[in-house]
């Protein structure tokens, strides 16, 4: 899926804080298009889980 070889992360797990906004969402989302699986962080569950909702409905992509 990742169009540079340096930054191959198919298959691997990324944990990934403060994942429910700005800058961590937008990191969580596109390690989840480079084909990580994810585990989202934050303080918040309501919007951890709207994060991974979307982040699952965009990539298609296993969110924990």
């Amino acid at each position: 899926m990742s169009s540079h070889r340096s930054f191959d992360v198919e298959g691997r797990i990324a944990l990934v804080t403060e994942s429910s906004r700005g800058i961590g969402f937008a990191l969580a989302n596109g390690l989840a298009e480079a084909g990580a699986e994810l585990l989202l962080n934050g303080r918040v569950r309501a919007a951890l889980a709207r994060s991974r909702d979307e982040i699952v409905k965009d990539t298609r992509a296993t969110v924990h």
